[in-house]
């Protein structure tokens, strides 16, 4: 029972902090045009193996969805937190990346068609510390959805939420 509750106030952490991230002036509404599931394959590594999330969205509308194709990195928030639900540290790059201080050279979009997947992998590693063996939680947002036309003109921030993942590191 003491392990369902630990899960749960996790999942809680990352469910209200997902929302919002590092980055993030506003948290966003969850996307009903595209979904985003996650998957950390094997979900049990050794202590400084590095550690990669594999991302899929989908167009889950009929209509086409315009999102950006900059790179994983910035296309997608990351947050994980350990078992007792407190998020880890950013590496530096992870802190530059999520305080906006990398400059993008290069910014494109992509419109997905109804139906249509793209695949993504990020280094969870690269972007925040995992100093320790443990159980941690991970939940990654796609931040950069294009809004609907018809829906520009109230400003709203749209995001797809991936399903929380659960991982282990080992010594």
């Amino acid at each position: 029972m003491r392990y369902f509750a630990v899960f749960m106030l996790a999942l809680a952490v990352l469910s209200g902090n997902a929302v919002r991230a590092q980055t993030s002036d506003r948290p966003g509404i969850p996307s009903t045009r595209l979904q985003l599931k996650a998957t950390i394959d094997p979900a049990s590594a050794k202590l400084g193996t590095a550690i990669s999330v594999k991302l899929v969205l989908k167009n889950i509308s009929s209509k086409v969805v315009r999102v950006a194709d900059t790179s994983p990195e910035y296309d997608y928030e990351l947050i994980v937190a350990d078992s007792k639900g407190n998020k880890l540290t950013l590496t530096d790059f992870g802190d530059g990346l999520y305080q906006g201080k990398y400059v993008l050279l290069r910014s494109s979009a992509i419109d997905m068609e109804p139906g249509q997947e793209v695949q993504s992998q990020i280094e969870v590693t690269k972007i925040y510390q995992v100093t320790q063996p443990g159980v941690y939680y991970l939940r990654a947002s796609h931040r950069n959805i294009v809004p609907d036309p018809a829906d520009q003109a109230k400003s709203t921030v749209e995001r797809a939420f991936s399903n929380p993942v659960q991982f282990t590191i080992v010594p």
